[in-house]
């Protein structure tokens, strides 16, 4: 006779026992998932507003440079404004004595031998008319002319000798001219 041996309760023990380890690992497994779920997402919520606090940072500070670059193109519009004045006033100055200068720079430019009859201005264009000896002064007046910081261009007009050559009408225009400010504080 075969002896009957009942193994079932041995293995309903082992299938609980296993089954009770499986469900612990799968909620385990399922606590370890959700915890790492939770840490990402924090990590993620983190690094987000870290990101959004640097990017408020950086538009705060380009609004802060925007603004300081604004006032700085604000501020140069202002120094041009004034170095334009500036120059004007200096012009202004210049101009106030040109006439002045002028009539102590003519005769210094005139040489010996040249009698100036009529000396008339149209703008910037002064005309000068006279007489002298000879050819070559008329050459050295316009010499003198274009050596001057207040005149240039010196332009002959015309020239008529007269019957015995003894002297010389001439015409001659020059332009009137603005030297710079260091030659006119430097003048005389």
């Amino acid at each position: 006779m075969i002896t009957k041996i009942n193994l079932l309760p041995w293995r309903d023990s082992l299938n609980l026992t296993q089954r009770i380890e499986y469900r612990n690992q799968l909620i385990l497994s399922a606590l370890m998932g959700l915890i790492v779920i939770v840490i990402f997402h924090t990590y993620l919520n983190t690094a987000q507003n870290q990101q959004l606090q640097i990017n408020s940072l950086i538009k705060n500070k380009s609004i802060e440079i925007d603004t300081k670059i604004n006032m700085l193109h604000q501020l140069q519009v202002l120094n041009q404004l004034i170095l334009h004045k500036k120059e004007l006033v200096q012009q202004l100055q210049v101009s106030r004595l040109e006439t002045l200068y002028l009539i102590e720079e003519i005769p210094a430019l005139v040489p010996e031998g040249i009698f100036l009859t009529l000396i008339t201005q149209n703008g910037r264009e002064i005309n000068f008319t006279g007489s002298a000896e000879s050819n070559s002064q008329i050459s050295e007046f316009m010499q003198a002319i274009e050596s001057s910081p207040w005149l240039q261009k010196p332009i002959l007009i015309e020239i008529n000798t007269n019957a015995a050559k003894t002297s010389y009408q001439f015409s001659l225009s020059a332009s009137q001219e603005t030297p710079s400010l260091d030659i006119v504080y430097d003048y005389k």
